[in-house]
């Protein structure tokens, strides 16, 4: 009457490439609440996690070998490997608080009336481990300065000014958008002309999540 299943995207990929989990309870039973769940810790793959504290769930029903249920999306995260061979997507173990008729004796007449009261008690949904077949980037047509950026990416490239004076600064402006593990890449390093004098870069991130992990990196 009541367990989680983890759902994958995929479960044969590239080293780096993104793999969307999903948990989802099934339940035929009233639950009203959850616990902090034992999340997998995802042992082999950078993870980003979405914010399941004070998450309006998305419920829908499934019927299953013609039983109905009632199926809540529990939470979504994205994976991007860093080995390759195979992986593991540890199970989740959800604490459901379920309602449920009390079997203990009904304390007043109005409980007797409407036939006994009502009791919360915990049930543990787990789902089951699944394996993921992650496979090397090929080395055919590999950059030689390629950084590990895995994804569907566009790069922009914007100056301050096209014209200055000598010792006057200007800045230069690289954004890198898309899907993929951009949070995972690195500053680009850039060879300027002799006689400039250059400073770290200041790094700003605007990423949001929904079918998959995506953002900018400037």
């Amino acid at each position: 009457d009541l367990y989680a299943r983890t759902f994958v995207s995929k479960k044969s990929c590239y080293l780096g490439e993104q793999i969307v989990v999903t948990q989802k309870v099934y339940s035929r039973l009233n639950i009203v609440g959850f616990q902090l769940a034992n999340m997998p810790l995802f042992n082999g793959f950078w993870s980003q996690n979405e914010n399941i504290k004070n998450k309006n769930f998305h419920q829908s029903s499934e019927n299953i070998d013609g039983i109905q249920y009632n199926v809540i999306e529990f939470t979504k995260s994205y994976l991007f490997p860093q080995r390759s061979g195979t992986l593991e997507v540890d199970p989740i173990e959800i604490p459901c608080i379920v309602r449920q008729r009390s079997s203990k004796q009904a304390k007043n007449i109005f409980d007797q009336f409407f036939g006994g009261g009502y009791e919360d008690v915990l049930m543990n949904a787990k789902s089951k481990s699944i394996t993921i077949d992650v496979k090397p980037l090929p080395e055919t047509g590999k950059p030689v300065d390629f950084n590990g950026a895995v994804g569907s990416f566009s790069l922009k490239a914007e100056l301050s000014k096209e014209k200055v004076v000598a010792n006057q600064s200007l800045n230069l402006k690289l954004s890198i958008t898309g899907k993929g593990n951009i949070k995972l890449t690195d500053a680009p390093k850039i060879n300027f002309p002799e006689g400039f004098e250059t400073f770290d870069p200041k790094i700003t991130e605007s990423y949001s999540e929904g079918g998959s992990f995506s953002g900018t990196k400037t």
